[in-house]
C-alpha cells in the first residue's frame, strides 16, 4: 500500500514531457537522425608491461544513422545501423532495433542487436545477438534517472569453436537538464559495473567499473536539432592483476535530428 502511494505521489508530481536523454518521435512522425563519433582511449600500462611496447592510446570512429516512427503519443519504433572503423577493422557493426514508450515521466526503451556476421579480426560487429532494457524516470525539476541492463550473451568468432560469453553489464545514471535561450542543455553523471567474459566457461579477463561524465545539448536551427555531447570515461576499482594502472576513455559526439 505503501508503495502504491508513493507511486501516485510521484506521477502527480512529475513532468509528461520529453527530454533529450529519452528523445524519440512523436505520433504519426518520422525521426532521422545522423550522427559522427570519434573515441580516444588512453591506458597507463603497469610498468612491467612496457617491454612489450603495447599501444597506450587507441581511436576509432563511427557514423550512426538511424530512423525512427512514433506509432502513438507514448510508443514509437526504430532502427540504427552504423559504420565503424577499429585501427585496422572496418565495416558494418550490428544493427540495432528499439522499442520506446512513454508513460507519463516514466520511459522504457528495449533494444534488440543483431550481428549479422561472426566476430573476427577484418569486421566491427559483436559476433552476437544481445539485448538491453532502459527504464528512466524524470521528475518536475527536469532531474532524471536511467538504468540499463544487458543480460550475458553468446558471441562467436570465425574458425572458432570455443564458447565464447559476453559478461553482463549494468549502467547507473542521474541526468539534469535545462532550457536556455530555447535550446536545450544537460549533464549525466553514471556508474557502470561490467562482469568478465567467459571462454569455455571460464573467466576471460576481469570485472570492470566505470563512471562516466556527460555534456551535451540540443540546438535547434530551423526545422533541425543540432546535438553535440562529450562523455568521459574513466575506469575505478581497476583489479590488481590487471595490465594497466588508468584507464580513460573520450568519446565526442555530434548528431543532426530531423522530424517529419
Amino acid at each position: 500500500m505503501k508503495f502504491k502511494i508513493l507511486m501516485m505521489l510521484l506521477f502527480v508530481s512529475s513532468n509528461t514531457f520529453a527530454v533529450e536523454r529519452f528523445y524519440r518521435a512523436e505520433e504519426n512522425q518520422i525521426l532521422i537522425q545522423g550522427s559522427y563519433f570519434i573515441r580516444q582511449m588512453n591506458i597507463d600500462y603497469k610498468s612491467k608491461y612496457s617491454v612489450l611496447d603495447l599501444d597506450d592510446k587507441l581511436s576509432s570512429n563511427a557514423v550512426f544513422v538511424e530512423g525512427e516512427y512514433g506509432l502513438t503519443s507514448d510508443l514509437a519504433v526504430g532502427v540504427q545501423l552504423n559504420s565503424q572503423q577499429n585501427n585496422s577493422s572496418r565495416g558494418i557493426g550490428d544493427y540495432r532495433f528499439n522499442v520506446k514508450w512513454q508513460y507519463e515521466s516514466l520511459f522504457t526503451e528495449a533494444s534488440y542487436f543483431y550481428s549479422h556476421e561472426k566476430l573476427d579480426e577484418d569486421n566491427v560487429t559483436s559476433g552476437g545477438n544481445s539485448f538491453s532494457l532502459t527504464v528512466g524516470y524524470v521528475f518536475d525539476n527536469n532531474l532524471g534517472l536511467r538504468l540499463t541492463h544487458t543480460p550475458e550473451y553468446d558471441y562467436e568468432f570465425k574458425d572458432d569453436e570455443t564458447d565464447y560469453v559476453s559478461g553482463v553489464r549494468t549502467q547507473y545514471e542521474a541526468f539534469y537538464e535545462f532550457d536556455y535561450d530555447k535550446n536545450l542543455y544537460g549533464v549525466a553523471l553514471g556508474y557502470t559495473t561490467s562482469k568478465s567474459n567467459k571462454e569455455d566457461g571460464e573467466p576471460n579477463g576481469f570485472d570492470s567499473k566505470y563512471v562516466t561524465l556527460v555534456g551535451y545539448s540540443n540546438i535547434k536551427y530551423m526545422s533541425l536539432e543540432f546535438i553535440p555531447s562529450v562523455t568521459y570515461f574513466s575506469f575505478v576499482d581497476i583489479d590488481s592483476d590487471a595490465t594497466y594502472d588508468s584507464f580513460t576513455i573520450l568519446d565526442l559526439t555530434l548528431s543532426a535530428r530531423y522530424r517529419f
